[in-house]
């Protein structure tokens, strides 16, 4: 007889491989639990995909209402906490955070952080559960490594930075990927002045130089972004007033000042 574990399977992450993977085998009548730290669903259904979606298609829409000439001398303004707020309702209608998904499909759900203390056993807390295998569907989490200051200056994330109540007028984004262009999209399609670093010598540093350099010229031109490449960050600061950022650049350390901070 084999030893005995108090679940076939243990899925640590419920965004969607984690969902997916628990899902299918709770369906294939296994016995499965699925743990969770944060929001049912993971980042993607709550912080991410389907809020940025709702929030890129508002700034799109506006932009292009302000573009035209019939508006040209409108006062075209908006409620910024109705956006946001829009945002999270949505997030609710299509299943955000909910476990009653998982439970109804007869998985036990665990909130917590999973540590291995063997390749059998996890702690979640003081509780220890055991399982003859487990899927491992963390996902990703933000890296600061090299940037001091990121313990004591407020700073958003891909994850907050769509959800803050008041639109600033100035926001530096740390980041030149995706998400890093999509937040900078959205921000300046709202009339803030956008400032975008990234590390590498292009916008972008993960797709092709033609691609870099048409996002890049459409930010600039159409959408008033400034972007810098060739930069490190190395620092952030705040005082009574203003944040600052603190980068190198071809061997020279700068300092800009902004009104918000978003790693991305």
């Amino acid at each position: 007889m084999g030893k005995k574990y108090d679940f076939k399977y243990i899925v640590i992450g419920s965004g969607p491989a984690g969902s997916t993977a628990a899902l299918t085998l709770a369906k294939s009548k296994k016995r499965v639990a699925l743990v969770e730290s944060r929001h049912y669903g993971g980042s993607n259904l709550n912080t991410r995909d389907v809020p940025y979606k709702v929030a890129l298609d508002f700034s799109h829409t506006y932009h292009k209402l302000s573009s035209y000439p019939e508006f040209r001398n409108q006062d075209l303004t908006f409620n910024f906490p109705t956006v946001t707020s829009r945002e999270l309702n949505t997030v609710m209608k299509t299943g955000g955070n909910d476990k009653k998904i998982f439970e109804n499909a007869g998985i036990v759900c665990i909130d917590g952080y999973a540590n291995f203390l063997d390749q059998h056993t996890i702690a979640i807390g003081q509780q220890k559960i055991t399982a003859e295998f487990f899927v491992i569907a963390t996902g990703s989490r933000l890296k600061t490594l090299g940037i001091s200051g990121t313990d004591h200056v407020d700073y958003l994330t891909p994850n907050t930075a769509i959800r803050i109540r008041r639109l600033p007028k100035v926001v530096t984004i740390v980041g030149g990927g995706s998400t890093g262009c999509e937040i900078a999209e959205y921000y300046a399609e709202l009339g803030v002045k956008v400032l975008l670093l990234e590390t590498s010598d292009q916008l972008l540093p993960r797709e092709d130089k033609e691609v870099s350099e048409t996002i890049s010229n459409y930010f600039s031109r159409h959408l008033g972004i400034s972007v810098l490449t060739s930069c490190k960050v190395v620092a952030l600061e705040e005082d009574n007033f203003s944040k600052y950022i603190i980068f190198q650049t071809n061997g020279v350390e700068k300092m800009i000042r902004t009104e918000c901070i978003i790693l991305a």
